[in-house]
């Protein structure tokens, strides 16, 4: 299915309503990432159509730059630090708009690099780069350590970006809700992301498997890691591959999906904004349209779930438009216990209302299955609504049967 000429209609409802007309609530998101919403708003206000998406990140970023390299002229490093951060986040996002090999997404994704390599350098945070090997070619991670005694082994959790993420977007996250709890972190580019990406590693359907193995293996061979307290947070698209690598991955000790594209892609390839779907073929190195539709149809989680073998949270908005509730609950039956779904009312992908409490909750329950804490019964399904009431249940909407809807108000 070509869907190149309805890209116009994307262009438009960008230029005139910002990046929000993609998933209400991304500017909240934006925000626990790193991105800055002096930033984000300069950004859409530059925006007059889709096409200028590229300009107005990097524009804002080379402002950013410059600020953040007054500051570290002044020697004023923890303000250049925060400075690079978002400018890093910047040029990310930038690169992020070109679906393709082309000289300018590799100099902007280089930018970012740098610019975060000064956010390492600046704050003192403990960060390491790692390459891998994956398929004859290199997958590449950012090791997060916090500041513990040297002889302690530390638990660790495997951040797993979307697929319109970097490793890079994870720090504001790492900073401020996994180092404090005392617990190491792995960004990962995955097979199609980022780095692996730009230096060629494609992602099919199966070896981001392979992937979060190999990260596995990297970490149950450090001294300062310890081996049986491994777990993964997948974001977005990223929950898609955490189910795959729970299910894989014996060594896990519990997994997490957030903003869950848990069901069948046909709605998120097919129906969604057309630049799902361009940039997919880019991950994948898939561009014609048939062979795209075939490999995608095969990306169906059914017969995988049920080999999930550790506990496994789902976390989903009711009404995420790229994984309908009704797709996450449907494959939610097919995990084994102990299993966990968090349903958010009147919330989309971004679950942008509930991202300040969302992350920290999210790390908590990790933490807690690494540290041995049972979860509380072994299939738990609650309602989260935005009055900040829980409907200890199925999960399901209120809406969807009227009878309930009375009762629950």
């Amino acid at each position: 299915m070509d869907r190149r000429g309805q890209a116009w209609i994307l262009n438009t409802f960008v230029g005139s309503m910002g990046v929000d007309v993609l998933h209400p609530g991304a500017r909240n998101a934006f925000a626990l990432l790193g991105f800055a919403a002096t930033d984000i708003d300069k950004v859409y206000r530059r925006l007059q159509r889709g096409e200028m998406m590229l300009k107005a990140f990097v524009t804002q970023a080379a402002e950013v730059e410059r600020k953040a390299r007054f500051a570290e002229g002044e020697g004023f490093n923890a303000a250049a630090a925060g400075l690079y951060e978002r400018a890093a986040m910047l040029y990310g996002r930038g690169a992020y708009a070109i679906f393709r090999d082309d000289p300018m997404k590799f100099e902007y994704h280089r930018k970012m690099t740098a610019t975060y390599d000064k956010v390492i350098a600046l704050s003192g945070l403990r960060a390491e780069r790692v390459e891998l090997s994956l398929e004859g070619k290199t997958l590449y991670g950012m090791l997060y350590l916090p500041d513990v005694p040297p002889d302690e082994k530390l638990p660790v959790i495997i951040l797993l970006p979307g697929m319109d993420m970097v490793k890079e977007q994870w720090t504001r996250m790492v900073q401020e809700q996994v180092l404090p709890l005392g617990v190491a972190a792995f960004a990962l580019d995955g097979p199609g992301q980022g780095e692996s990406l730009l230096h060629g590693l494609k992602v099919s359907v199966t070896n981001y498997d392979d992937a979060g193995s190999a990260v596995v293996d990297y970490l149950v061979g450090r001294p300062d890691i310890d081996a049986d307290r491994i777990s993964v947070f997948g974001f977005s698209f990223g929950s898609h591959w955490a189910v795959r690598i729970a299910a894989a991955e014996p060594r896990l000790k519990a997994t997490a999906g957030v903003e869950g594209c848990f069901g069948p892609k046909e709605n998120m390839f097919n129906v969604q904004q057309p630049n799902y779907r361009f940039n997919y073929m880019y991950m994948s190195g898939v561009f014609d349209d048939d062979a795209f539709d075939k490999m995608t149809a095969e990306l169906a989680l059914d017969g995988v779930a049920p080999n999930v073998q550790c506990p496994f949270l789902m976390v989903q908005g009711e009404f995420d438009e790229l994984s309908p509730a009704k797709e996450t609950l449907d494959l939610y039956e097919k995990l084994p216990e102990p299993k966990e779904i968090w349903l958010f009312e009147d919330e989309f992908h971004p679950l942008g209302g509930v991202a300040a409490e969302l992350y920290p909750l999210v790390t908590d329950w990790l933490v807690n299955r690494m540290n041995d804490v049972p979860i509380k019964q072994a299939d738990r399904r609650i309602l989260l609504r935005p009055d900040g009431s829980v409907i200890d249940g199925d999960a399901s909407p209120t809406w969807w049967n009227p009878d309930r809807l009375v009762e629950k108000g």
